[in-house]
């Protein structure tokens, strides 16, 4: 529930903050060459002469070569420095100020507008993250102490649109707007897709911790290279650990490890560490622990139907079904019939199809309350063609949620939310 509510946390930011929100809001400048001394005089003149008509918002410093122009009470934006914010300004050299939007914002944008006067698109290249309507108040400013119209453009790239100058989003800015729509789509994945599965095989939180909580670093931090980390991630899925799951279960899990180097005939502790493991995504490391109890008790029905399920997480479906099917014909009541449902998930894996689909059928028909088997029978349906009976299937899912008592409604949600989508 922890892991969700943060995904709805990153959601909502996704929708709510504004685009400039998500870029940092900054303006970039680009020399394509070495700026000429006797021009870069003048405009730091008339930069500081904009400056000083706001003494209450900016404080300026300059030697006639370069100036600083820094917001007072304000600490959310960056110093403002030209020609350059580093040392030099070789040809190729990016420059940035996030000023985040702050009032001494159109200080700065009538600052690169004086830029723009005296140094052209094949000198200076000047790029935003805001639009037209964000330098109104720059503009403004510019016409105001400078007694001229401010450039019409381009800044950036003209815009008829916009009324000549339109967004940009900036060196980096390239991957902004696609990693906000990605950082969406996986938020709603998450939701969607990433419940625990009732075999406690789920990637949900995981991809929260690794993916969906990088990606919305790198957006906010503008830092490309942070996406690394998903990366490596996505490669690594296999070994790096759920940070979520890891510090819900260290505790118990060196406790029950403890009792089983101290007993290894412990059935318990056995089976509870395959549980663990299970949900943590390391069928393989459950497996070795649900053998180890079946040694000791192999007739256990709930130490068979683990290893099953270790199996079908490890890709062994076919032993999987084989003793997933067993259980459910030995015993038909074991987890009100669950061994029948994790059949016909390792058959679905094997493609056996009809199989899975007959499974799916005759858990439905005694399990009236279950959303989640009707999804899977559309989802089966659709896989062999049968498109008719597949839409049938979900509108059966979703009348099926419709009677339900709200706490199993709470639980099946999710499966309600899949029920909607065609695939």
């Amino acid at each position: 529930m922890r892991a969700r509510a943060v995904a709805i946390l990153i959601l909502g930011l996704a929708f709510a903050l504004p685009a400039s929100a998500w870029a940092g809001y900054a303006h970039y400048w680009t020399w394509q060459r070495a700026p000429d001394p006797a021009r870069t005089r003048a405009a730091i003149a008339e930069m500081v002469q904009i400056a000083r008509a706001q003494p209450d918002r900016v404080r300026v410093e300059s030697d006639g070569a370069s100036v600083t122009i820094e917001a007072i009470g304000d600490r959310t934006g960056e110093p403002f420095r030209f020609p350059c914010m580093g040392r030099d300004c070789q040809p190729g050299a990016f420059n940035a100020c996030k000023t985040l939007g702050a009032p001494y914002d159109s200080i700065v944008t009538s600052s690169l507008l004086v830029a723009r006067d005296h140094f052209g698109p094949g000198e200076l290249q000047i790029a935003s993250d805001g639009t037209f309507e964000d330098w109104q108040p720059g503009r403004a400013l510019y016409a105001r102490v400078l007694h001229r119209d401010p450039p019409d453009g381009p800044l950036v790239l003209a815009d008829p649109d916009a009324g000549g100058m339109r967004a940009s989003l900036g060196p980096f800015g390239w991957f902004r707007g696609a990693l906000a729509v990605a950082l969406v789509i996986g938020v709603l994945a998450y939701l969607l897709g990433g419940a625990r599965a009732r075999d406690g095989m789920s990637w949900g939180t995981y991809y929260l911790a690794w993916i969906v909580l990088p990606t919305a670093i790198a957006i906010v931090s503008a830092h490309p290279i942070v996406l690394a980390v998903a990366a490596i991630a996505i490669a690594a899925r296999r070994w790096l650990p759920d940070p979520f799951l890891l510090a819900k279960h260290a505790r118990r899990t060196r406790s029950l490890e403890a009792q089983v180097r101290a007993n290894p005939s412990n059935v318990t502790a056995c089976r509870d560490l395959g549980m663990i493991w299970l949900e943590r995504r390391r069928p393989r490391r459950a497996l070795g622990f649900v053998e180890q109890g079946l040694v000791r008790a192999p007739d256990d029905v709930e130490l068979r139907y683990l290893a099953a399920l270790a199996r079908h997480g490890a890709g062994e479906h076919e032993a999987a079904a084989t003793t997933l099917l067993a259980i459910a014909r030995d015993e038909p009541r074991f987890r009100q019939g669950d061994a029948t449902l994790r059949a016909a998930d390792a058959l679905s894996a094997l493609r056996r199809w009809d199989q899975a689909i007959a499974a799916l059928r005759a858990f439905a028909a005694r399990n009236r309350s279950s959303v989640e088997a009707r999804v899977k029978l559309a989802r089966a349906l659709r896989r062999t063609g049968d498109r008719a009976g597949a839409a049938t299937a979900r509108a059966d899912a979703r009348q099926t949620y419709g009677d339900l008592p709200g706490f199993q409604q709470r639980a099946q949600r999710l499966w309600y939310a899949r029920a909607w989508l065609p695939f």
